[in-house]
């Protein structure tokens, strides 16, 4: 999903709809800007989590993360302390995290959400 384009859900599973699923937040150029910070148990479920994630954009409150000692700075969203969406990945100076920030509220605040999903093989992710 995102403002101008379609968004991905990307399941670790099966090829059907069971598994690990997330959803991206991602930009017209299909470039991640955020991701779903909860994993869910279907498809349908990562849906109802955009969704819900796309309607409390203007409540949700972002925290700021610090990696001791590597220089790297990340961010996560809230909503009642849970968890919403997190960054893409991580950012070596402040202004890129605030720029990351910036971007992906701002696309959330404007996303549609379209069908469709990607197994992502934790093989070729390097998550195996």
């Amino acid at each position: 999903m995102t403002g101008v384009d379609a968004g991905a859900l990307s399941r670790v599973g099966p090829r059907d709809d069971t598994g690990a699923v997330i959803w991206h937040l991602v930009s017209g150029n299909n470039r991640m800007l955020a991701r779903s910070a909860q994993i869910f148990g279907s498809i349908p479920e990562a849906v109802l989590g955009a969704e819900s994630a796309i309607a409390a954009v203007v409540h949700l409150v972002v925290a700021l993360v610090d990696e001791d000692g590597g220089g790297e700075r990340g961010w996560y969203a809230k909503l009642a302390e849970v968890p919403i969406l997190t960054c893409a990945r991580w950012y070596r100076s402040e202004r890129d995290r605030r720029n990351s920030i910036d971007s992906a509220i701002t696309s959330l605040e404007s996303a549609t959400l379209r069908p469709g999903s990607s197994l992502m093989s934790p093989a070729r992710t390097g998550s195996a």
